[in-house]
C-alpha cells in the first residue's frame, strides 16, 4: 500500500491548532506552559515541512520549469510568512489581547486541516 502523503500535513496542522490554543490559554497560567506550547507548535511545523516538500517533489516532473518555480516559491514562503506573522501579530496585539494571535492561528490551522483534507492527494502516483 502506498504511503499517505497528505496525512502528516493534516496531522501537523491539527497539532499546531491544538498547541496554538494552549499557547493562548497560557496567559492564565505561567510562562513555562507558554514555552512548552511554543516548542510543541514547532513540532507541527517540523512534521509538515519535509512532507510538503515531498508532495511538491512528487507532483512535478524532474527538471521542469514548473518544478523549479514551485521549489523557489516554497523557499520564499518562510521569510514572507515571518514578515506577515510579525505584522498581523502586532496588529492583533494592538487591537486585542496578545493571546488572540494564537487563537487566530488556531482558527487558520483548523481551516487548513479541512482544506488539506479535500485538496491534497491521498496516495502518490507511480510514474
Amino acid at each position: 500500500m502506498p504511503p499517505m502523503l497528505a496525512t502528516p500535513i493534516i496531522i501537523g496542522f491539527g497539532w499546531m491548532a491544538l498547541w496554538s490554543i494552549v499557547a493562548g490559554l497560557s496567559a492564565h497560567s505561567n510562562y513555562v506552559l507558554f514555552l512548552f506550547a511554543r516548542a510543541f507548535q514547532g513540532m507541527g511545523s517540523a512534521l509538515m515541512q519535509p512532507n510538503g516538500l515531498a508532495l511538491l517533489g512528487r507532483t512535478y516532473v524532474l527538471g521542469s520549469k514548473k518544478k523549479n518555480m514551485t521549489f523557489a516559491l516554497f523557499g520564499a514562503m518562510a521569510p514572507v510568512g515571518g514578515y506577515l506573522g510579525v505584522t498581523f501579530g502586532a496588529l492583533l496585539t494592538q487591537l486585542a489581547w496578545w493571546p488572540w494571535m494564537f487563537f487566530v492561528a488556531s482558527i487558520v490551522c483548523v481551516f487548513l486541516v479541512l482544506l488539506a483534507s479535500f485538496v491534497l492527494p491521498r496516495h502518490h502516483r507511480h510514474r
